[in-house]
């Protein structure tokens, strides 16, 4: 879940003069106190409000079903299912087509990733056709030239196409940031500010 960020960090280091060694080890460390913090904090509302009590996918569904599956395959294991192995090979080979084509020929309209989105996020795979099927063309007709000084109009598309999956509605925001860098509080301004994606 961190290379996004990670990617788009690496990419704003680009334009910081002066030394960059040390940017990796900071990432490293942000990214463990953030598991660190996020592990504390899950153990901490587990013991204090019982983890039965909260969010029932990631404490009862889940752990039900890894245990369960687990059980089943030591109680009764399978053999090798040689035609799961023959399907993962055709994947992997169209996967390796797919970014081939992508690299080779300026002119394929198909990204590699709504491949194995297409089978494994349904909830995702669907908004993201979308989003490929309006940028497409409006990025291949109109270009930077169609976007002018204001870049949010494929951020306003992206957010129109996210996906609002359930747990997302819990983090949202009440502070945004407007496109100067202050800070504005949704709930004592009069008006909505405008969001940088």
């Amino acid at each position: 879940f961190a290379m996004p960020h990670v990617a788009n960090s690496l990419k704003l280091s680009g334009q910081i003069e002066g030394r960059r060694r040390y940017l990796f080890w900071g990432m490293l460390l942000a990214l463990l106190a953030g598991i660190g913090g996020a592990l504390w904090m899950l153990m901490h509302l587990a013991y204090t409000y019982g983890a039965i009590n909260l969010r029932p996918p990631n404490f009862i569904w889940l752990p039900n079903y890894v245990y369960d599956y687990t059980a089943t395959q030591m109680s009764s294991p399978s053999p090798p299912n040689w035609l799961g192995w023959f399907h993962t090979g055709v994947g992997g080979g169209v996967m390796g087509l797919l970014m081939m084509a992508r690299r080779y020929w300026v002119w394929w309209p198909l990204h590699p990733i709504g491949f194995p989105i297409s089978s494994t996020f349904h909830w995702m795979a669907f908004n993201a056709f979308l989003a490929w099927l309006i940028k497409g063309p409006i990025l291949h007709y109109g270009g930077v030239l169609l976007l002018g000084d204001d870049p949010r109009a494929l951020c306003d598309l992206r957010h129109l196409l996210d996906h609002r999956h359930p747990h997302w509605h819990g983090r949202q925001r009440a502070v945004r940031l407007r496109s100067d860098g202050d800070a504005l509080d949704n709930r004592t301004a009069g008006r909505r500010p405008r969001r940088l994606c």
